[in-house]
Formats: structure tokens, sequence, C-alpha cells
């Protein structure tokens, strides 16, 4: 697999400053808000809905990313107003603005009823109601920063960055093709990232809003943490991309950070190599066996921030747990503590 070619294309050599936006298609904006981090940033998606635009998701709510809509909605949204404001998934980049954005423009909010259950948990939940079920997930794992974890899980962090959702939201259907503008976008729900991660195709156009399931140079995280640690992420996350192998070899790819390309195989097969990389690794890094938390930052080898050691925690769980369903990898308990070894052939 090292001779083979990953390489994509980027068709567009512009690429929006910071809070800037540019017409990739008649009547189809590409928007760049600011994040925070070294991601720094992501992409929304405006589209021409006749007398009124639908966006698709909006950034997280914090102060850089006001002044990005300020001046949007100046430059783009001052003679039509946004209608309707469609959100991928629930993470806190995606639909972190909104319920502010839903109130400024006075616009449906529109995504899959997972995500807004999944948000409306994070959002309204109690610690204290979390705190023993989370405490026996830190013991069965290893996890030894079970404040971190807790406060992670149950929304504390989350909802310093994301507004509350009005009481009425629209569920899309996985089934019904979306009509904006003159064109239908056909849903695809898909799994792995987060549960009912929604991309958008459109057939007449040969456009995929990808969300964060399919990036051009990163591979979206995969994790499995309390909530849903009866799943196999990766799984769910690897077949998913079977769907997407389903469009035509030349369909754009409009995703949630990094720039617009071509070559959706290739960077299928790319990340589907990247798993596989990681599976081996995690696979040795048990020849010893190991918890979750203890192998995660012999995975991740770098320097981590609280917030990223936890994710590193769920993306390593995912993949114990996939070579484990597979049968190549043993779980044993000790003193209440779930061990990973090699499974002896």
């Amino acid at each position: 697999m090292s001779g083979t070619d990953f390489s994509i294309h980027y068709p567009l050599e512009a690429i929006p400053e910071p809070g800037g936006h540019l017409e990739i298609r008649p009547g189809i904006f590409w928007l760049r808000v600011p994040l925070p981090g070294k991601l720094d940033h992501i992409n929304l998606w405006l589209l021409d809905d006749g007398d009124t635009w639908t966006l698709v998701d909006t950034g997280i709510s914090w102060s850089e990313a006001r002044t990005a809509w300020d001046k949007l909605a100046t430059e783009l949204v001052q003679d039509k107003p946004v209608g309707r404001i469609i959100v991928t998934h629930f993470h806190p980049d995606h639909v972190g603005m909104a319920g502010y954005l839903g109130d400024k423009f006075q616009a449906e909010l529109a995504m899959t009823e997972m995500t807004a259950v999944r948000t409306r948990f994070l959002l309204d939940s109690k610690s204290a109601d979390w705190k023993e079920s989370v405490n026996a997930f830190c013991r069965l794992h290893g996890i030894r920063e079970q404040d971190q974890y807790l406060s992670f899980t149950t929304g504390q962090q989350y909802r310093t960055v994301v507004t509350a959702l009005p009481e009425t939201v629209t569920y899309i259907d996985h089934e019904q093709p979306i009509p904006i503008g003159t064109q239908e976008w056909q849903p695809m729900v898909v799994c792995g990232h987060a549960e009912d991660h929604l991309a958008l195709y459109c057939p007449a156009l040969k456009l995929l809003i990808s969300g964060d399931q399919v990036l051009p140079t990163i591979t979206s995280n995969v994790g499995l943490h309390v909530n849903n640690d009866d799943e196999d992420a990766l799984d769910d996350y690897l077949s998913s991309m079977t769907r997407f192998a389903e469009l035509p070899e030349d369909t754009l790819v409009l995703p949630s950070h990094g720039r617009i390309f071509t070559g959706l195989y290739k960077r299928i097969a790319a990340i589907n190599h990247s798993h596989d990389r990681q599976l081996s690794k995690v696979y040795d890094l048990c020849e010893a066996p190991g918890n979750a938390w203890d192998v995660a930052p012999k995975l991740f080898t770098r320097r981590l921030d609280e917030f990223n050691r936890i994710m590193a925690f769920g993306e390593t769980l995912a993949h114990l747990e996939y070579l484990h369903n597979r049968g190549k990898l043993t779980k044993e308990m000790r003193n209440g503590t779930c061990y990973y070894a090699q499974a002896v052939n």
C-alpha cells in the first residue's frame, strides 16, 4: 500500500478569508467562519433557495464567529433573508450558533431527530444525574481524570459554545429529498463520527456537502464513550463510506474543514488505509495487556491538552473494540478494569 496514489485535486485556487465568502457555483456560496484552536475554521454553505437562503451549519458561539456573521449578514443576506438552517450533526462547531442565527434571521431550523436529541441532552443534562454511570465507565476503562470526563460527557463545556435550540425544530427524513431552490438534495445519513451525521448530495450538480465524514487532509475522530459504548463506531464509520463510494467519481466535495476537492474515491481509500494502520498499531500495543486509557497516549504520542486527551481515548477505545469484535483481541477484567490483549491463535 505504500506506493498507492492517494492524491486528490483542489479545483479552486481561491479560499474565502475568515468571515468571507466565495461563490463556487451560481447561487452556492462557500463561507469560512473562525474557530478557536488549531483547526481555526469551519466551512459553511449558503444555498440559493428562491426568495430566501438555506444555510448548512453555523460555527460555534463565540465573539469572533458573531463578528464574522455580522459581516456576512451585511454582505450577503441583507436583501434576502436566511429562511432555513440545516445542521449536519450535534458537534459544537456545526450546531453552536443555530439558536442564535435562527433568532437573528427568524429562520426554520432543520436537523435529524437524533441530532436534536443529542444537542438538547448536552444542553440540558445535569452532571449529578450521570455521575454514577460515568464513574463506572471510567473505572471500566482506566480513566483517571474522572471529573474532566464527567464534564465532557454531560455538556458542561458544550454549553459554553452552543446556544439553546428553539422549541420547534424540523426533523429531516433520512430518505426524503430536500428541495433547495431549483435543485433537490438527497440526505445521506451516516454514522461513526457522530450519531445521524447528515451529508447532502445534489445529483444534478454532482456536489456533496460531506460535513466531517470526509475531509481532505485529516481523518475525523471516531470515538466510543459512555453514551455509545455498546456500538462498533469504527465499523459504522467505515461502512458508511461505501455510500459515498457509490457517487460519481468526479463529485465535487464540499467539506466542513479544509479546501473543496475532487478525488472522493482516493480520499476514501486514504482514510481506510489510515485506519488500517491505526488498527495495526493498536494490535501491536496490546502485546502486553492494557486498558484503553493507558493505550491511548502510546497511540497518540504528541502532547495533548485535556480535551484532546479524552478524544484520543475515545478513538483508541473504538479501535480496541473493533479488533475485539473480530477476534483479534481478548478482554479480561482486573480489579474492575477492562484489559485488552492479543488473542492467541
